[in-house]
């Protein structure tokens, strides 16, 4: 798998994570997330250094939050993020 393969997989997930968390630390991860969709455009240690720290964001939202599932109602459910360690 090459740097750009990554790079996409995991702005992926990233991106899933930061659109539930809701604060600006959430807003960063999509502008980056949104870098990485352009990644013909961008320079190799650009993309390695994007890498890295789109890496290190997912890391930290897999250790400190858990994605849940509520259900609200029999016919709504709702998706949401929950801070705290997993």
């Amino acid at each position: 798998m090459t740097t750009r393969d990554k790079l996409r997989t995991q702005a992926d997930e990233l991106a899933v994570y930061a659109d539930l968390d809701g604060t600006e630390v959430g807003e960063a991860c999509l502008l980056l997330c949104a870098l990485a969709s352009y990644p013909d455009y961008l320079k190799e240690d650009f993309c390695e250094a994007l890498a890295k720290e789109i890496d290190e964001q997912l890391t930290d939202f897999r250790v400190f939050t858990e994605i849940v599932e509520e259900e609200k109602t029999e016919i709504r459910k709702i998706t949401k993020l929950v801070r705290g360690y997993v």
